[in-house]
């Protein structure tokens, strides 16, 4: 049940046309997380990649590439790390995560109904939906709220 209300609210974060994925720095704290993958096969179609005569790499100088674009042509040597959609994100988080109480917290995503500030929180709750605040991320961009709820994870053995 908490996939099919996970998979409606992706339909509705997808307001514009701009794909949402994590930022170039979260995207490599995630990578050097090195994240032990769920059994599922997860397919990474967008890349940031840094040109060369960069030595400190910042957001600024980094781009968006999706696979079909760097396959066979000279970015292969460009790529520094994936770029993940809140859909790769939600397939690599665990549904449903145990405390030390024993209590069960499940998977959910919150959409602020302010329109002036919308934001997204992704958290753990329990049944009767509270929030377990610490496992709480809130940003504008769902898939980076998602992947600092990854990285909250990964620290906190829960993956």
């Amino acid at each position: 049940m908490a996939l099919n209300l996970i998979e409606n609210l992706q339909i509705k974060i997808k307001t514009s046309n701009k794909m949402e994925t994590t930022s170039f720095q979260l995207s490599r704290r995630i990578k050097d997380k090195k994240i032990k993958r769920k059994k599922i096969n997860i397919n990474i179609y967008v890349f940031w990649c840094l040109d060369s005569y960069h030595e400190d790499p910042v957001d600024e100088w980094a781009y968006l590439m999706t696979a079909d674009q760097i396959e066979g042509s000279i970015y292969d040597e460009h790529v520094e790390c994936p770029a993940y959609t809140l859909d790769e994100l939600l397939n690599l988080l665990p549904d449903e995560i145990i405390l030390l109480d024993k209590s069960s917290h499940f998977l959910a995503i919150r959409r602020s109904l302010n329109m002036k500030w919308p934001k997204y929180c992704v958290c753990y709750e329990d049944s009767n939906h509270n929030i377990f605040y610490p496992s709480c991320f809130s940003n504008k961009n769902a898939a980076e709220a998602a992947g600092q709820l990854l990285i909250w994870c990964i620290e906190n053995k829960y993956l």
